[in-house]
C-alpha cells in the first residue's frame, strides 16, 4: 500500500483505499475505499469517496467528483462539479 499525505487536512478520511497520493490543502480528504487517485493542488478530488484511478490536478480539479472513476481533470477548477 502506497501513500503520500502532505498539506492540511489531507486523506483525513482515508481507511482501506490503496496507492492514492494527496498534495495540497484538502486534497482526497473525503476518500474512503477509492483507490490509484491522485490529488495535487489544493481541494483536488476533495469530494471523492469511492472512486478511483483519477488524476486532479490545479485548484478544485475533480473537485465535486464522489464515485466517478478513471477521471484525468489538469487545470483551474477542471471538471469541478463531475460526479
Amino acid at each position: 500500500m502506497a501513500l503520500v499525505i502532505n498539506g492540511t487536512t489531507s486523506g483525513v478520511s482515508l481507511k482501506t483505499d490503496t496507492s492514492n497520493i494527496g498534495l495540497g490543502a484538502n486534497a482526497v480528504d473525503s476518500i474512503t475505499t477509492g483507490d490509484y487517485n491522485v490529488g495535487l493542488g489544493d481541494n483536488a478530488l476533495t469530494a471523492n469517496t469511492t472512486g478511483s484511478a483519477h488524476v486532479a490536478v490545479g485548484f478544485e480539479a475533480l473537485k465535486d467528483n464522489t464515485t466517478g472513476s478513471s477521471n484525468m481533470a489538469v487545470g483551474y477548477r477542471a471538471m469541478y462539479t463531475n460526479t
